[in-house]
């Protein structure tokens, strides 16, 4: 991950690494009202717990499963070996997500936030 990337810094869309950027096209390619130059961003360090309140809600019984599948497990393995490539952003990065789930570990995301921010 690029070490010029501050948590808790506002990004705008355009300061955003370009795989997140794209990350970020591919969820609002559908949503007409979305606005990317209007967008701003805050990296976030979202706890263990956090994540695993979000996923519990999500998945339900089904966490577990969803947690220990071979694509996840090999992802957590390459997160140990090499740290997390880029953050998610939003609600993309689910495997990232429940990889760093697997590993018991907080997590870094960008997070949309209002233009007033």
């Amino acid at each position: 991950m690029s070490k010029d990337l501050k948590i808790s810094k506002k990004y705008s869309f355009h300061e955003l690494p370009l795989v997140v950027q794209n990350d970020y096209l591919i969820q609002i390619e559908n949503e007409i009202e979305s606005d990317k130059h209007n967008n701003f961003f805050c990296l976030l360090k979202v706890s263990y717990q956090k994540l695993l309140e979000e996923f519990d809600n999500m998945f339900g019984p089904n966490l577990i499963d969803e947690m220990e599948c071979d694509y996840v497990i090999n992802l957590a393995d390459d997160i140990v070996a090499h740290g997390l490539n880029y953050p998610p952003i939003c609600s993309e990065g689910t495997h990232r997500s429940l990889a760093h789930l697997y590993l018991k570990r907080d997590m870094l995301r960008f997070e949309l936030i209002s233009k007033e921010s």
